[in-house]
C-alpha cells in the first residue's frame, strides 16, 4: 500500500503537494484503513453486535417500563440516540487505530513517504466516515424489523442520517487528537470512551428531558449531544417525547441547526490541533 502512494512521483513536500496528489493520497489511505476493517471480520462482527444488543435491550427490556409525556412511541423515540450512540462510539475507534499506527510504526513510514501530511489523518476521518455509513444503515434496517417508523418519509430518513454522520465526523476529529496524545492504544480506548457516557447519559438519548431532575435539565437542553438526537428525530419525524419542559429552549428551538453548529464548532477546535499534533510528531 505504500508502494502505491509513492509510484510514479518524484519527491516533493507535503507544502508544495497539488490538490490532486493530496486528493489522491487521502483516496489511497482511506482504501488502507478499509481494507483494515474488511481484513479484521471478527472486531467487524462485535462492532455490530454492541449497538444491535442496545436496540432489543432498550426495546424489550427498558422500553416497558420508560413513559413519554406524551404518550407517544419510545421505540420511535429511542431508535434516534440509539443511532447516535453508535456513530458517536467511533471516535474511540479512530483514536485506537491512530494509537497502533504510532505504536507500530506505520505513521513514522507514511511521513518519510511522498504523502500529503493532511492525508494521513484525513485518510483515516473518511474511512471512519465510510465505516460508520454502513453500520447507521444495517442498524436502520434491524431497527425498522423491531417496529421503528420514520413518518417523514425516505428524505427524512436521509436527513437525519446525514446530521447524524456531520456530527459523527467532527467527533472522529477528537478522536484523532486523542489518538495523537496518548501513548499507545490501552490508553487510547478509555480517553476515547471514557467522555462518551456523561453525555449520552445526560442527553435525551434514552429519556425525556422532563424525567430528568430540573437542576439537571438545562445541562441536557446544551448538551451536544441532545441537539443532535432531537434534530435527527425532528427530520424523522418522529417527535414523541419532547412535550414537558414547559418552557422554550434556545438550543432546541431548532435542534438541527444546533446541532450543525455544535458539529463545525468541533471541527474549528480539533481539526488545528490535530495538525499542530501531527506536525509535532513530523519533526521529532
Amino acid at each position: 500500500m505504500t508502494a502505491g502512494i509513492a509510484e510514479g512521483r518524484g519527491p516533493m513536500t507535503a507544502g508544495v503537494a497539488s490538490l490532486g496528489w493530496a486528493a489522491g493520497d487521502v483516496l489511497v489511505l482511506t482504501r488502507r484503513h478499509l481494507l483494515q476493517v474488511l481484513r479484521e471480520p471478527q472486531a467487524l462482527f462485535w462492532t455490530m453486535v454492541q449497538p444491535i444488543t442496545n436496540v432489543l435491550l432498550f426495546v424489550y427490556v427498558i422500553g416497558g417500563i420508560v413513559a413519554l409525556p406524551d404518550g407517544g412511541s419510545y421505540r420511535d423515540y429511542l431508535m434516534a440516540g440509539v443511532f447516535t450512540q453508535t456513530v458517536v462510539f467511533s471516535a474511540a475507534s479512530t483514536a485506537i487505530g491512530l494509537a497502533e499506527d504510532l505504536q507500530r510504526g506505520v505513521v513514522d513510514r507514511f511521513r518519510v513517504l511522498p504523502v500529503a501530511r493532511s492525508a494521513v489523518l484525513l485518510g483515516r476521518t473518511v474511512a471512519d466516515l465510510v465505516r460508520n455509513t454502513a453500520l447507521l444503515a444495517v442498524m436502520m434496517g434491524i431497527a425498522l424489523l423491531v417496529g421503528w417508523r420514520a413518518p417523514n418519509g425516505i428524505g427524512g430518513v436521509l436527513a437525519g442520517a446525514a446530521l447524524i454522520e456531520f456530527f459523527a465526523y467532527a467527533v472522529g476529529w477528537l478522536g484523532v487528537m486523542i489518538g495523537l496524545s496518548v501513548p499507545n492504544a490501552q490508553t487510547a480506548t478509555a480517553a476515547g470512551l471514557t467522555w462518551v457516557f456523561p453525555l449520552m447519559f445526560v442527553s435525551s438519548s434514552y429519556v425525556p428531558l422532563a424525567s430528568l431532575p430540573g437542576w439537571l435539565q438545562p445541562v441536557a437542553e446544551w448538551n451536544p449531544l441532545t441537539a443532535v438526537v432531537s434534530g435527527a428525530r425532528e427530520l424523522f419525524g418522529t417527535q414523541a417525547g419532547v412535550a414537558g419542559l414547559g418552557h422554550p429552549s434556545i438550543p432546541l428551538a431548532h435542534p438541527a441547526v444546533t446541532a450543525v453548529a455544535w458539529a463545525v464548532a468541533v471541527i474549528a477546535v480539533s481539526v488545528p490541533a490535530a495538525g499542530r499534533k501531527y506536525a509535532r510528531l513530523s519533526r521529532s
